[in-house]
């Protein structure tokens, strides 16, 4: 067994991973973050002056800001790294998200096991864990970014004529459909630059 090293802290852990959690969770190292603010950009701010911040309203523009003139093309996409799997830091810990989540589904008390067996195993030999638990897999889950198509929903029911007696349940319920709109979605598709010499038009 190992015990936590906080001061007053009276837990005691069967492995490595157990006590990293219970620090991380119950007794984080918080730093401080310092942000300079270059001189030229400080100009005319008194301090406590409220300065505004244009929202953005998708007019196109470049990579400093500058707005595009009309009919201009957008510059190149930077091109991606192949071992680039953010916001994974593997393609393993990608796949291992996608295997649990996608294919096999399997319940957040399940994963937890068995990422506590792995990352044992992991640690027992230098290694570093894959996900700390369930948690931190859904987190990094929602952080995967999937375009910007946003979600919407409408409410139908049934509108047709029912019979005047036993009618069926589903005739009277409301159902909600929830989709992304579908040329959007092809439009994100299809400017992805992984496709470019893949589709035959």
């Amino acid at each position: 067994m190992i015990p936590c090293t906080k001061t007053g802290c009276h837990r005691w852990f069967r492995n490595k991973l157990g006590l990293t959690q219970h620090v991380n969770v119950y007794h984080p190292v918080l730093s401080s973050v310092t942000i300079s603010v270059p001189a030229e950009q400080r100009q005319g701010s008194l301090p406590g002056e409220e300065q505004s911040q244009v929202l953005p309203d998708g007019h196109p523009c470049d990579s400093l800001g500058n707005f595009l003139l009309a009919g201009h093309p957008a510059e190149p996409l930077a091109d991606t790294q192949p071992n680039d799997w953010s916001p994974y830091s593997s393609r393993l810990e990608f796949e291992l998200a996608d295997f649990l989540f996608t294919h096999s589904q399997m319940s957040a008390a399940n994963i937890n096991e068995l990422l506590t067996l792995w990352n044992t195993s992991l640690l027992s030999t230098g290694g570093w864990p894959i996900f700390r638990d369930s948690s931190e897999m859904y987190k990094t889950i929602d952080h995967t970014p999937l375009g910007d198509v946003q979600w919407e929903n409408f409410s139908t029911s049934y509108t047709g004529e029912q019979p005047t007696e036993n009618v069926p349940p589903w005739m009277n319920d409301t159902y909600d459909i929830w989709f992304r709109n579908p040329k959007e979605v092809i439009h994100n598709m299809l400017s992805q630059p992984d496709f470019l010499d893949d589709i035959n038009y």
